[in-house]
């Protein structure tokens, strides 16, 4: 976690930096802390909690969230939900972007915080309606579910892909991120964060796409609140 901090200040003129990585248990103390200061340093940075769901002891079905630890929302991050929906056959094709079953006010996915971050938002510029999600000057259309028909703009590396040590070992240099929206996470299929979408080998067989990680599926829902691009049924 001290490396993260690293990587924070060499990513301070990025416009956003997302953590598509859950901080829910502590580790060594100093670099517990020492990320904290990194992230309130920046100053705009989107951490990830995680919707964990399960049965009380009536069988009722009981949901509640992890969060990362103390010393990282000391830091006062941005948050936002990394669970993936999927449709009946395992394909993301209908994000969730809000939830409402724990709280009176919406909850950010991790793409709509990250895109809140960017754009100077806060919860109170939420506004939920029948079949409408309004984020600032965003309209999105959504089910009843709160799930919207994203564009997915291609198979896995269609959204620029940097090596993480290759920021840190200079390859890349921090002039590069200025302004950008930077969104870090694993794209292994050993991380068990992929999932197929409608540019991947189950929807394109003849193509022969892996399935895409999850960091890019976030980016793909950044970019289609950042383009107001949605499909309607």
């Amino acid at each position: 976690r001290g490396i993260h901090g690293h990587l924070l200040d060499l990513l301070k003129d990025a416009r956003v930096v997302c953590f598509d990585l859950t901080f829910a248990a502590g580790q060594d103390p100093e670099n517990d802390t020492a990320l904290g200061e990194a992230i309130e340093k920046h100053g705009r940075v989107v951490l990830s909690g995680k919707f964990v769901f399960h049965r009380d002891e009536d069988g009722d079905n009981i949901q509640s969230i992890e969060i990362p630890i103390e010393e990282l929302l000391a830091a006062n991050p941005a948050l936002g939900y990394v669970n993936m929906a999927t449709d009946s056959d395992d394909v993301v094709r209908r994000p969730s972007l809000v939830d409402i079953n724990m709280m009176d006010i919406p909850i950010p996915s991790l793409a709509l915080a990250t895109v809140m971050a960017a754009e100077d938002l806060t919860l109170d510029d939420l506004k939920l309606s029948s079949g409408r999600l309004e984020a600032g000057k965003h309209r999105i259309p959504i089910n009843k579910e709160n799930r919207a028909l994203a564009t997915f703009y291609g198979p896995m590396h269609t959204f620029k892909t940097i090596s993480y040590a290759d920021v840190i070992e200079g390859v890349v240099k921090p002039e590069y991120f200025k302004d950008k929206i930077v969104i870090i996470g694993p794209e292994t299929a050993e991380d068990h964060d992929t999932y197929n979408t409608p540019c991947t080998g189950s929807n394109m067989v003849s193509r022969g796409e892996l399935p895409t990680p999850g960091v890019e599926i976030h980016a793909s829902i950044v970019q289609s609140i950042l383009d107001d691009s949605w499909y309607r049924e």
